[in-house]
């Protein structure tokens, strides 16, 4: 503190004067001023003074948000939403002299991860869609964990799993402002079947019998589409078919299980052509006589005439 010793002199109109003196105590100003950590949404903003040491001293801050002011050198205060504040902080001395410091506090936004996927079928590719938003700014790096070990930085990745079962998908998203926030959420690989089938040899005309071997190993149903190339179909799980045509016939059969995962199978079946037999010319005899018959197949080996 500062002592200063003021004089003062007083005369009147008929010359007569007299003086006084006074010692003034004069009181230092405080320097108010602070300083925060920036930080995003959802964590704490750390306000300390760095005003000059003036002791004893009142502190009141003003976080403009509302809320209620703090009174000591030291605190953290949590903002409920992105925006910048003008924080006000108010020192006072114990002669009651008084400081203010204003400065603009950012609270930067904090992103807000999402993501969607396709079906996802052991051993088939599975597409992640990232649906992130933030209110300011932009999001510019991800990182997915696919919870197989592996993980990815692209925005919208593709991922194969190799076996089935649920896996905790985490996605990581970063701001431009490197505010970075996280979800997860549960990816169900689905089982996918097995597509398979045997069937039996058959001439033109005749039916050839398929017998669907496809399998799923949690053994739940499935649903199954025949094409047999000629425009005709079937959804039985054992069909029968016959060709109007000879040769080889392209069969497709496809399994969808009832998560919608598919797999299917093509095998050729031949369908054989039935042999062009003739039995000669008509021909009579005699009751008690033999007659010689002459006939012939093209495409038969084996023969048999009746009656015999």
């Amino acid at each position: 503190n500062q002592l200063v010793e003021t004089n003062l002199d007083v005369s009147s109109d008929y010359g007569c004067g007299s003086s006084t003196s006074q010692v003034i105590e004069i009181y230092p100003v405080p320097n108010a001023n602070f300083s925060f950590n920036k930080v995003c949404l959802g964590t704490p903003t750390d306000f300390s003074s760095t005003s000059s040491n003036i002791y004893p001293i009142v502190y009141d801050w003003n976080f403009d948000d509302g809320t209620a002011n703090g009174s000591t050198n030291q605190l953290s205060h949590l903002y409920s939403v992105s925006d910048t504040f003008d924080v006000r902080l108010i020192i006072t001395s114990a002669y009651s002299c008084v400081d203010t410091a204003i400065k603009s506090v950012l609270v930067k936004p904090l992103p807000s991860p999402n993501f969607v996927f396709n079906l996802a079928c052991y051993g088939e590719s599975t597409l992640f869609t990232d649906s992130s938003s933030i209110s300011s700014g932009s999001i510019n790096s991800f990182l997915w964990n696919f919870d197989d070990l592996s993980n990815s930085i692209d925005q919208n990745p593709i991922h194969q799993y190799m076996m089935e079962g649920t896996y905790n998908v985490n996605l990581s998203v970063t701001s431009v402002l490197n505010c970075t926030a996280d979800t997860t959420i549960p990816v169900v690989v689905h089982p996918m079947p097995t597509a398979n089938f045997t069937f039996t040899e058959a001439c033109l005309f005749q039916d050839v019998v398929f017998n669907n071997t496809s399998s799923i190993s949690d053994l739940s149903i499935l649903n199954y589409h025949w094409d047999f190339s000629d425009g005709d179909t079937s959804l039985l799980e054992n069909p029968q078919h016959a060709y109007n045509s000879f040769g080889m016939k392209s069969v497709k059969l496809i399994a969808k299980s009832i998560a919608n995962c598919i797999d299917s199978v093509s095998k050729y079946v031949e369908v054989f052509p039935l042999p062009t037999v003739d039995a000669g010319i008509d021909t009579s005899v005699s009751q008690g006589f033999e007659v010689q018959l002459f006939g012939y197949g093209i495409g038969a080996t084996n023969f048999s005439w009746s009656p015999s």
